[in-house]
């Protein structure tokens, strides 16, 4: 791959970093601490799905964009559909795990839902 390739993945995978961070930062500290209420575990376990499902729809639209792409390789014989599916599911691994991991851990962490077997106070 060329630098300029490079350097625009590691741009875009700060920027989801950095909105992960704020937008973990932003949703714990609305739900500070709030882990024995159960609609306020309720609430942020909705709002922590519909973020992460969010960010995944906003894929879609690149993926029509591409189409024309994988319609051309497949009339050229280039590579199986599936070799095409697969490749692309694991291109979008390294945003989809920042998502998860980031934001997921901030606000399990800023919501109060670390563990707890009940032998400790």
């Amino acid at each position: 791959p060329n630098a300029n390739y490079l350097y625009g993945l590691g741009n875009f995978l700060l920027v989801v970093f950095v909105s992960d961070l704020l937008m973990g930062i932003i949703a714990g500290s609305l739900f500070w601490q709030q882990h024995e209420n159960p609609l306020s575990v309720t609430g942020i376990l909705f709002q922590a799905l519909f973020f992460i499902t969010l960010g995944a729809i906003q894929k879609i639209q690149f993926q029509y964009d591409v189409r024309s792409i994988l319609y051309k390789h497949q009339d050229a014989k280039f590579f199986p559909t599936w070799a095409y599916v697969i490749g692309r599911s694991f291109a979008f691994l390294p945003s989809c795990a920042i998502d998860s991991f980031m934001y997921g851990t901030i606000v399990y962490w800023f919501v109060g839902l670390a563990y707890n077997d009940g032998a400790s106070i």
